[in-house]
């Protein structure tokens, strides 16, 4: 798992974004992405009973094999969300994560 927290930029409660969760340092030389990918959501600050309602689809791989791609709409303002983006690899015992905070405001 990466040590790391990514944090994106904040989010308009009424805006809809696609967040990249960029694995290429997690990937060594000719491996990639692969499969399909999961990502989970919870709420780390604020009060939101339903923070899966932020995800706007299912995750993607981008042509690149090193990004995974999560539509996301909506949020509560002041609310900061935690996601988990996971992904197998072309290497059968490599499935690296990235946690990552998106702060929602208006």
């Amino acid at each position: 798992m990466n040590s790391n927290v990514q944090v994106f930029d904040t989010k308009d409660e009424t805006e809809s974004v696609t967040l990249t969760f960029d694995f290429t340092n997690a990937l060594p030389a000719g491996a990639s992405l692969s499969g399909a990918p999961t990502v989970s959501i919870a709420t780390l600050a604020g009060t939101d009973a339903t923070p899966a309602n932020v995800l706007n689809g299912a995750p993607s791989i981008d042509a690149t094999g090193t990004k995974v791609l999560q539509p996301v709409k909506g949020g509560i303002n002041g609310v900061l969300y935690q996601f988990v983006a996971n992904c197998a690899t072309t290497i059968a015992t490599l499935s690296p994560s990235i946690i990552a905070n998106l702060p929602v405001n208006r």
